[in-house]
């Protein structure tokens, strides 16, 4: 009797556990409560090419906040570039570790440290870590042998222990930190770095502190003026998504049209979000110790992919509603006969919102205000709320 109460236990215990993760537009995400989400590991493969993780996600109805990337969460990948959006806050240890193809990543303004091993052995070329971010965890960059330009902010602390061990092509560290760095033993190993810091005061203090005078191969230098200009085509990336080319060996400070920062992108692949208007996006080419002129990214709501539900209705004269579908007072209803059917809700712009059996009945979750393109089965209907 208690091998049978101990089986029904672990049963459940599994139940729960694989009811903790979902997948939605190619990632998988673990529920850490019942409103944010991590990006986690998939059950079975791993990550490619370019990733753009959103800010929130759609299951079950309900609108869950992507605030963590797990730990090891695309370790080992195959993904090229990454986008972290603002509210994650957490990116786990090995997160994103011997990821070899891995070119560029943009972080947010939300983030507030670099844990241990976060990119060890990476393909990165660059890394810009924005302003808010106080520590570098231990050997957060070790065997990154592509690294060549570190941007570093001026809320920054404290370096791990050999955070950039063996990062044999490292040459230029833009250091914006106004305080001589504790742990300066992390920079040691390395040899012939350029040190580019924000006034001669700045490169006066680390030259003449005690830490750092017994750091040898290291030279300190102020920032230099630079200027860059931008390439005003664009290339639509997953769909909802610009990239534009911009030159190496420097960071981008990435804004929205109301001012707030979106992210820091550490290469000279920058990716902006395509959105139901026309935005005009300000990037400011920075090396974190001086900025050029901002340029202005103009992004129009033309460049977004064609909605997947595209062609299953006609624009002027909709499908015959069977089953019923209707919207009133901020309720999706669905009536009549929905036996062993499947209901999709997607926006006009082809971003789904919802997807489960039609047999749970009407969905009231949804942010009111927009037009939807509610399928059941074959029937296809527009709906406002």
């Amino acid at each position: 009797m208690k091998k049978i109460y101990l089986l029904l236990i672990l049963f459940a215990a599994g139940v729960s556990m694989k009811a903790q993760t979902l997948m939605s537009g190619g990632l998988t995400y673990r529920l850490e409560s019942d409103t944010t989400v991590a990006v986690t590991r998939p059950q079975a493969g791993s990550y490619s090419g370019a990733v753009m993780i959103p800010t929130r996600v759609n299951f079950d109805g309900e609108n869950l906040s992507v605030t963590a990337i797990d730990s090891a969460a695309f370790a080992g990948s195959a993904v090229t570039h990454v986008v972290v959006p603002n509210g994650v806050t957490r990116i786990g240890p090995r997160a994103f570790a011997d990821a070899t193809d891995l070119q560029g990543v943009t972080l947010p303004a939300t983030l507030s440290s670099i844990e241990a091993e976060t990119f060890k052995g990476s393909g990165l070329s660059s890394l810009a870590v924005p302003e808010g971010v106080t520590r570098i965890g231990e050997r957060a960059l070790a065997d990154c042998g592509n690294l060549r330009w570190l941007f570093l902010p001026e809320s920054l602390e404290v370096v791990g222990t050999e955070a950039f061990d063996y990062c044999l092509g490292l040459s230029e560290i833009h250091l914006a930190s106004s305080q001589v760095l504790r742990r300066a033993d992390a920079f040691r190993d390395l040899r012939g770095i350029d040190v580019v810091t924000r006034a001669d005061s700045v490169t006066v203090a680390y030259e003449e502190s005690d830490e750092w005078q017994d750091v040898g191969g290291v030279t300190f230098y102020t920032a230099d003026d630079f200027e860059v200009s931008l390439d005003p085509d664009a290339d639509v990336v997953n769909g909802n998504w610009a990239h534009f080319s911009l030159p190496e060996g420097l960071a981008y400070a990435i804004y929205d049209d109301v001012d707030s920062l979106i992210g820091v992108a550490s290469s000279s692949d920058v990716y902006v979000p395509i959105l139901d208007r026309d935005v005009d996006y300000t990037i400011v080419p920075t090396t974190l110790t001086r900025n050029a002129e901002p340029l202005v990214a103009t992004v129009p709501r033309t460049m977004m992919a064609p909605s997947p539900i595209a062609g299953l209705i006609d624009e002027n004269q909709l499908a015959p509603a069977e089953p019923n579908i209707y919207a009133s007072g901020g309720v999706i209803y669905i009536t009549g006969d929905n036996y062993g059917k499947w209901v999709w809700i997607h926006d006009v712009y082809g971003q789904l919102w919802l997807e489960r059996p039609a047999r749970e009945g009407n969905v009231g979750c949804l942010p009111p205000g927009r037009v939807y393109v509610v399928r059941v089965g074959d029937t296809v209907k527009k709906v406002v709320l």
